[in-house]
């Protein structure tokens, strides 16, 4: 994309010195150079993306004076063998070697140098970066590839069939148990559900059990007033409209309520066997801290682990990550002692617990 911006700017640029050279004259810098930085920046947060922050600032400071070297050489290169202005006193000192030495590209009074225009060296600098960021893509993707394989292998080898912590034994069980869940541990919900799905384990008996029946079993789970009413609303839309069926397919169940895109990743994935990732608070701390698939938000972490993590492993690979973010690599002090995974691992604070 930077080659293409680049290339962009250029035509542009050269299209107002052509045809409109006024306007050339009075915004054509500020263009140059609001791309220019919007060029190193955007080069400097994917780089930042998979590297450390002292080589993401080394890296970030090294393209600006790249860029601002090769302005700095085209543009004097121009003003010695073309009709440009950075130096204006250039043809004046340097009397027959400053002379106009341009290629008539378009009709006076516009004349065009061999390296006349700034943009020039954006497309050059452009190439440059985007070449060097390909280079370093496919040298991290090749290390990182092989990194992933190791990891998900190894994790399938001590954990050979993964699935939820959640009791259930039916996919209506399952849903509800997710929905239960947000922000709450799966032990307590496990607790509730005990109780509540030996009186009630299907849509029509939770609605003949009442909001106010269902509060009693699940009251000891947090945030369970809006959860026992979202519970019985999406009861009422499955006999309403899926004949007491949970749907397999992600739109349905996200118009369920209280069902979002996390929860109908676990219920498409555990239940359905889908490729799907939910991920939570563990496996975006797990995926950031590793460096498995580092990402601002939870949607572009799973995003990432669906992009990257290999076929064979990734409709397990969520069982995996969770379980190994919930009982090893935990949030305050991970133990990197008795982690299976730990030589992998691109966390750089690492410690010696079990």
């Amino acid at each position: 994309y930077v080659l293409v911006i680049a290339t962009f700017t250029t035509c542009a640029v050269l299209l107002m010195q052509a045809f409109a050279f006024e306007l050339y004259e009075r915004i054509a810098l500020f263009v140059q150079i609001i791309v220019t930085n919007c060029m190193i920046l955007g080069r400097a947060e994917a780089f930042a993306a998979r590297n450390t922050t002292t080589r993401a600032i080394v890296d970030a400071l090294g393209t600006a004076m790249g860029f601002a070297f090769a302005i700095i050489i085209l543009g004097a290169t121009r003003e010695l063998f073309g009709a440009g202005t950075l130096f204006a006193n250039t043809r004046e000192l340097l009397g027959p070697l400053g002379s106009d030495a341009g290629i008539t590209l378009i009709s006076q009074p516009y004349r065009l140098g061999i390296l006349r225009t700034p943009p020039g060296a954006f497309v050059v600098a452009g190439l440059l970066v985007a070449l060097g960021n390909c280079c370093s893509t496919k040298d991290t993707k090749r290390v990182n590839k092989e990194k992933r394989t190791q990891i998900f292998t190894r994790l399938r080898d001590a954990n050979p069939n993964p699935t939820t912590e959640l009791n259930y034994n039916s996919v209506f069980e399952l849903l509800i148990a997710v929905i239960l869940s947000a922000q709450a541990t799966d032990v307590s919900v496990n607790k509730a559900t005990a109780t509540l799905y030996r009186e009630a384990n299907t849509p029509e008996a939770i609605l003949a059990l009442g909001l106010r029946g269902l509060k009693k079993h699940i009251k000891t789970i947090g945030l369970y007033n809006t959860k026992a009413a979202n519970v019985i609303k999406t009861c009422k839309a499955l006999i309403a409209e899926h004949d007491s069926v949970v749907p397999n397919n992600r739109k349905a169940l996200e118009a369920l309520p209280g069902v979002g895109r996390k929860t109908a990743n676990v219920v498409l994935n555990t239940a359905f066997g889908e490729p799907t990732m939910a991920v939570d608070t563990h496996i975006y701390r797990l995926s950031n801290r590793i460096g498995l698939a580092p990402g601002k938000t939870v949607r572009q972490v799973e995003d990432k682990l669906i992009r990257l993590t290999p076929k064979e492993f990734l409709r397990d690979a969520h069982h995996w990550l969770i379980l190994h973010g919930r009982y090893v690599c935990v949030a305050r002090t991970p133990r990197c002692g008795s982690c299976i995974i730990e030589d992998l691992c691109e966390y750089k604070q690492k410690t010696s617990i079990d």
